[in-house]
């Protein structure tokens, strides 16, 4: 992310490393905020986030605060964080057309978790790669992957680089009134 934010221009003018075990982060947020930050970035576990929300809260931010999908996904999953979630932005993969959601609450009754329809996909791809080449091994299901273009998933058209990262179609979303609502 950092990398990123710098090559875009952006300037950053704290980074504090966390110890994952930590339950207090109010130091880390007294350095940050030392250095008069125009909003945050936070990157951490669920709990974490949880954590460092309620205590800038605490301490009386209203800056806005930044993360990932699959963070603030899974933190508002788990039930942990509550109204100190409120106002976080993170991107999630864009994929309207996506029925994922609708069966899955069909097929067992509640919605399913944040990276449900990604892990299904995942799955899926790599079940298909093992029935058309009858091959299990590691080196084989990884060169096929890195031939995957155009996939039409659960999650969303999938595509996979050199490198093995895919590459896909991201939304803004905010948390408003304890849900996660596009950005507009």
């Amino acid at each position: 992310v950092s990398k990123k934010f710098k090559e875009l221009d952006g300037t950053i003018v704290s980074e504090q490393a966390i110890d994952p075990d930590n339950v207090d982060y109010r130091t880390e947020i007294e350095k940050a905020e030392s250095r008069n930050p125009d909003a945050y970035y936070i990157g951490l576990h669920p709990n974490g986030l949880a954590l460092v929300m309620r205590q800038m809260y605490e301490r009386g931010n209203s800056k806005q605060v930044y993360s990932h999908g699959g963070l603030v996904g899974s933190t508002q999953t788990l039930g942990l964080g509550g109204d100190y979630l409120e106002g976080i932005i993170a991107p999630f993969v864009n994929n309207p057309s996506s029925t994922f959601e609708e069966k899955f609450i069909e097929k067992f009754g509640v919605k399913p978790g944040i990276t449900a329809d990604s892990s299904y996909d995942a799955t899926k791809v790599v079940l298909e790669i093992i029935k058309d080449t009858g091959l299990t091994d590691s080196e084989t299901i990884k060169n096929k992957l890195y031939n995957i273009q155009s996939y039409q998933g659960a999650s969303g058209i999938i595509s996979v680089d050199n490198n093995g990262d895919t590459h896909r179609s991201l939304q803004l979303m905010i948390v408003k009134d304890g849900r996660l609502v596009l950005l507009k």
